[in-house]
This record gives structure tokens, sequence and C-alpha cells, in this order.
């Protein structure tokens, strides 16, 4: 890209232990203009004491979008350079036992909020084209977009819905000169599901004889055990591509990604489904279940 030292990027989503305060400090340490974004300020504190931009954003609020693009196109004369599209949340649950409420909420900050995100900047990254940059749209989305993690289909098929929204975003984009990237996120040792505790399942759920079990998976206790990359080091590969003159339009990055990466591109369904139930001990749940039941293995 162009120099690096003129170039302006807002992310959304900074708050501090998350993916985003690390993209945030790690585009800062390259020399760029950074504005980080959150819902609420004090969250992203620290990066405004360390010499970050920071700006109020709810995604799922249109007035707080529209306020933000002001800002940044008073301070940067009508321009920006990179949007990383970061801000999300997450609902673990069965999805026989899934709140639809809560579902559709999750849609609307994962996938709508994104759009909403993205076309109110829009007019400041073509303005960018226009003045030479190459700009740029960076979203964040997830390995389980494209591998099928139980307990929560809810957040999977809101990043399922994610990255075909980014990969058609990229061909309706590239003829006014912005590229599109999709960062398929894996194993992160952020503080995603401890923000997402506390979830029961119903006492009336099919799966009470295992609830326990499932809700340790639902807590993260599960997920936590296996491989994981640091938000520094992920968010150092996701900022080298992000600034590449040849950047991968789709980037697998964080722990468990080559599994993933390898499951959806060469594995059967039925292997896909052997490994992954492997990984979170699926069988053993399925054995429970059936002696709690009382029920006969076919």
């Amino acid at each position: 890209m162009a120099d690096v030292q003129k170039l302006s990027v807002l992310i959304t989503g900074c708050s501090e232990g998350g993916i985003g305060f690390a993209l945030a400090q790690e585009f800062h340490r390259r020399g760029l203009r950074v504005f980080a974004t959150a819902r609420n300020l004090s969250k992203v504190q620290h990066l405004h004491d360390a010499g970050l931009e920071i700006i109020q954003v709810d995604v799922v609020d249109q007035a707080s979008i529209r306020d933000a693009v002001a800002a940044v196109s008073k301070l940067t004369g009508g321009t920006l350079d990179i949007l990383v599209n970061n801000a999300g949340g997450g609902y673990q649950m069965s999805l026989l036992d899934a709140d639809l409420d809560e579902a559709r909420k999750l849609f609307e900050v994962n996938l709508w909020g994104l759009l909403a995100v993205t076309q109110a900047f829009a007019p400041l990254l073509v303005e960018a084209a226009a003045q030479g940059s190459r700009p740029r749209v960076v979203n964040i989305g997830s390995v389980v977009s494209r591998v099928n993690v139980p307990w929560q289909g809810i957040y999977n098929a809101s990043k399922g819905a994610l990255a075909m929204l980014n990969d058609t975003l990229r061909m309706e984009l590239k003829p006014i000169g912005i590229e599109v990237l999709h960062i398929v996120t894996g194993g992160i040792s952020t503080k995603f599901y401890g923000n997402s505790a506390g979830q029961k399942l119903p006492e009336n759920s099919i799966y009470a004889p295992i609830a326990d079990d499932i809700e340790k998976a639902v807590a993260g206790h599960t997920a936590s055990s296996l491989q994981t990359m640091t938000p520094e080091v992920y968010a150092k590969k996701v900022v080298n591509n992000a600034l590449s003159s040849r950047p991968t339009t789709t980037m697998w990055v964080g722990g468990q990604v080559s599994i993933g990466w390898m499951g959806t591109k060469f594995g059967w369904d039925s292997i896909r489904d052997l490994i992954i139930g492997y990984m979170l001990g699926m069988t053993s749940l399925a054995r429970k279940y059936r002696e709690s039941r009382h029920i006969k293995q076919s």
C-alpha cells in the first residue's frame, strides 16, 4: 500500500482484552492513524492514553454510526484507507433450545451491523481510492463459518452469513477500487467466552441428562483446552496482510485453523463430524445420554 505514515484505519469493537484492541495497537505501532471504536469508551481508554484516537460506535445504532462517519471525515478530510469490521457478539446454546429473539439480536450485530458500518464508511473509502490509495475492508470472521462446532449453531450461522456477505462484497467493491479481505479466525486467547458466560440450558431441555457437560462446553471450558494463538501474534499476521501489496483475500489465522481448512477442503461431512466430535467430547456425551435414558445403541 501507500506510505503507511499517511494511512488511516478505523476498527470496530476495540474493547480491552479482545482482538480489536490488539489490532488497534498493532496498526498504531506500524505508524497508521488509528480510530479505535467501542460502544463504551471507558473500555478503550488505555488506547487513548497510548495516543490512539477513540470514537464511540454502536454498530446497531444508525445515529451512532453516522456521528462516527462525520467525526472521521472531519479529521481526515473525507477519506478512510482501511475499515476493519471486528465488532461482534456470541451466543452459545443448543439449536433446539435457542431463544430466537437472542438469535435475531446476534445477527443484528454480527451481520447487519457489519453491513451498516461498511455502507456508512463507503464514501470515505471511495474518496481514498480517488486520491490514489488502495482502500480495504477487512472483515473479521471465524472458522465456525466453515466448521460446524456444536452448541453454538446460531453464532456459527451468523459467521457463515458473514462469509458469504464478504465474498459478495469483494466482487461488488472491486470495480470501484476497494479490496475486501476475510479473516477466518481460529482459536484466540481472549475474553470472548467469558463475555458469553452464564447461558444455561432450560430445565425442560431434551439435553437435560447431559446439561452439565454441555454447559461446560458452552462456557468455553472445552474450547479453551484447544490450541490458541495470542491476540498479539494474531494482530501482527492480520496487519501484515492488510498492509501487503498483494494481500490474501481469505486468510485463515489462529489456533486449529489448519484442521478447519483441511476439513472444508478435503473432508467429507462424516469425517469432519468425527474430528470435531472427538475434539469436543461428543462421543462421551452421546454415551452418557444413552445411559441416562436407558437407550440401547443400535
